[in-house]
């Protein structure tokens, strides 16, 4: 169930108890009814002699009833008024017991009424009835009775607290291997993964162990991979394209006398050639699990910004955009190079989506904001299917690696990204109040 997490140790415990419980409580009732129907089984064999010997000598019994302990007669009329009134004489089934309780205010009028319609093949049936009061029930045959359901229930008890002990040892003994089993898994590392697997006792554990470390290890391998894939693409592309930067500069520099087309086509390139270095940049960055010992310099934070803002300038060409930088000097202390790609991915992600209206670049004293307005691109895809890809997702490493305050929303149909290098939590309070001119 979702945002449930059930402990499987604690569910097999409920589990078991409540089997355990169920077990116990169901057999100690179980068990007092077969003492019940014993005590009637006792009652109705007495009842079925009593008919028998009545079926031989009628006679003697008529003679001399048993008035204390049977009323015995073929004839339903014969017997005692208070089982006609308890019993109907056509709803009595042949061979079985019947019983009716007198309930009274007076306890000497309580009673509880036997009632037996022994009959034998084709022998005339004949009813025995007793009438048996609390107080004729013999001291002796009570207190074994006491003792009987005395002894039913402590048994239930010990049975049941047995079953406890045995429950908690149990979960004691799984417990702590499954324990010890997530304990290595959280402890794995890169380093540690190729080592041989702990015992965690019972096979399924140990099976599980090394099924968790075979994924780990096949992902660490997946991962070296890529990264050696990141490190040798990066590496090795810079070569070819320092080459075509350094040879459409030399064009630049050889020819001035060339047609509009041509000019064209040879700063698509050289745009194209920034873009590609831009990208191995932001690949290698990509591609390092943790943050090196960057020492940190005196960066003046409007020079930057206004050295990203010119250098990626060309991006915003051809297109009806209106740029409105302000800046203050303001110096800090920080990583000077990742400051840098930060900020250059910023004016990037900007300029590279913004298709018209304006983009507004301000900086107060260690704080950046950019906007932008997003509207349809040229091939009508929305602008939020554009994304802002590798470079906002380099800018959010980095801030949370340097520990730099970053925010992104959409106000008003503009995406506002703010960073803050000396805090790592932004506030909307901390920012200066848009004014007119920075919408567009």
């Amino acid at each position: 169930m979702k945002g449930f997490n059930l402990s499987l140790k604690y569910y097999l415990a409920g589990t078991v108890l409540l089997i355990g419980v169920g077990l116990v409580v169901g057999y100690t009732f179980l068990a007092g009814s077969f003492f019940r129907e014993g005590i009637d089984t006792y009652i109705v064999s007495q009842m079925d002699g009593v008919a028998k010997n009545y079926r031989k000598q009628p006679a003697l019994f008529e003679q001399s009833p048993l008035d204390d302990l049977f009323y015995v007669s073929s004839d339903w009329q014969a017997l005692p008024s208070e089982f006609q009134q308890a019993f109907s004489a056509k709803d009595i089934e042949s061979n079985r017991l019947y019983k009716h309780k007198i309930v009274s205010e007076e306890r000497a009028s309580r009673r509880i009424l036997f009632l037996l319609k022994a009959t034998n093949g084709d022998q005339m049936p004949v009813y025995v009835g007793k009438s048996m009061k609390p107080s004729e029930v013999p001291q002796i045959g009570r207190q074994k009775a006491g003792r009987s359901f005395t002894f039913l229930h402590v048994t239930g008890g010990v049975i049941l607290v047995v079953l406890i002990v045995v429950l908690f040892l149990l979960l004691k003994s799984l417990g702590r291997p499954i324990e010890r089993l997530g304990q290595w898994a959280r402890s794995v590392s890169p380093e540690t993964v190729k080592e041989p697997l702990p015992d965690f006792r019972y096979r399924e554990l140990n099976q599980l162990a090394a099924l968790i470390q075979q994924g780990l290890q096949q992902t660490h391998a997946t991962l070296e991979r890529e990264q050696q894939f990141l490190n040798y693409a990066s590496h090795e592309l810079r070569t070819p394209i320092s080459v075509m930067r350094n040879n459409i500069e030399l064009l630049y520099r050889m020819d001035n006398e060339r047609s509009e087309a041509e000019t064209r086509v040879l700063n698509r390139l050289y745009r194209a050639g920034l873009t590609m270095t831009d990208l191995i940049d932001t690949l290698l960055w990509l591609s390092r699990e943790e943050v090196e010992a960057i020492p940190v310099a005196k960066v003046h934070l409007d020079n930057e910004v206004m050295e990203a803002v010119n250098s990626l300038r060309y991006l915003t060409e051809g297109k009806p955009v209106t740029l409105h930088v302000d800046t203050e000097p303001f110096v800090g202390r920080w990583a000077k190079v990742p400051c840098q790609i930060v900020l250059t991915n910023m004016v990037r992600n900007a300029f590279q989506h913004s298709w018209e209206g304006g983009v507004t670049i301000r900086q107060t004293q260690a704080m950046v904001e950019i906007r932008n307005r997003l509207v349809e691109a040229e091939d009508g895809r929305e602008p939020a299917e554009l994304g802002f890809g590798l470079g906002l997702f380099l800018i959010e490493k980095l801030c949370r690696q340097f520990g730099w305050g970053l925010q992104t929303t959409m106000v008003d149909g503009e995406h506002v990204t703010r960073v803050d290098f000396e805090s790592s939590a932004l506030k909307e309070s901390e920012w200066p109040n848009s004014s007119s001119e920075d919408t567009a």
